[in-house]
C-alpha cells in the first residue's frame, strides 16, 4: 500500500513539474488578447491543468481510504523549489538557481539535517556549471551581473 501511495506522488510530482515548465517556458511567447490569441495562451493553459491533475494524482491515492490528504510540506517544498529555479535562472543566475533548487527542495524532507543538505546544494551547484556551461556550452550565465 506505501508503495502505491508512493507511486502516486510521484506521479502527481512528475506531472505536476511538466505542468510548470510548460506554464514557465510558455510565458515567454506573447499572449496576444481575447481577439487575437497568442501562441503563449496554449503552453499556460495547458501547464495550470497539468499542475492541477498533478496535486490532484499526488493528493488523491495518499491515503488509503482516498481523501485527500497529502504532506503539504514536501508537495510545497518540490513545487516551491522549482519555482525559485524558474525565478532565479535568469535574474541570478544558473549557480544561485541551483542551489536555491536544492537548498529549498531539501526542506520538503522529513529529517532536515543543515550540513549534508548545503553540501550537496553547493557540489550539484558546482558540477551544473562544469556540466553546462563548461562541457555542453549552454548559454547559461553563471552569475548575473560577474561577466
Amino acid at each position: 500500500m506505501t508503495n502505491q501511495r508512493s507511486q502516486s506522488l510521484a506521479a502527481g510530482a512528475c506531472l505536476g513539474s511538466i505542468g510548470l515548465f510548460a506554464a514557465v517556458e510558455g510565458s515567454q511567447f506573447e499572449l496576444g488578447n481575447l481577439m487575437s490569441v497568442g501562441p503563449g495562451v496554449l503552453p499556460i493553459l495547458l501547464g495550470v491543468v497539468m499542475i492541477g491533475f498533478g496535486i490532484f494524482i499526488g493528493i488523491e491515492k495518499s491515503s488509503p481510504e482516498g481523501e485527500l490528504t497529502a504532506p503539504l510540506k514536501a508537495l510545497a517544498g518540490i513545487f516551491g523549489s522549482l519555482l525559485a529555479f524558474a525565478v532565479l535562472i535568469r535574474s541570478a543566475g544558473l549557480v544561485p538557481a541551483t542551489f536555491a533548487l536544492v537548498l529549498i527542495a531539501g526542506f520538503a524532507e522529513a529529517r532536515f539535517r543543515p550540513v549534508p543538505l548545503l553540501v550537496t546544494a553547493a557540489v550539484l551547484s558546482v558540477f551544473s556549471y562544469l556540466i553546462f556551461i563548461k562541457a555542453l556550452g549552454l548559454p547559461f550565465v553563471p552569475f548575473v551581473g560577474l561577466d
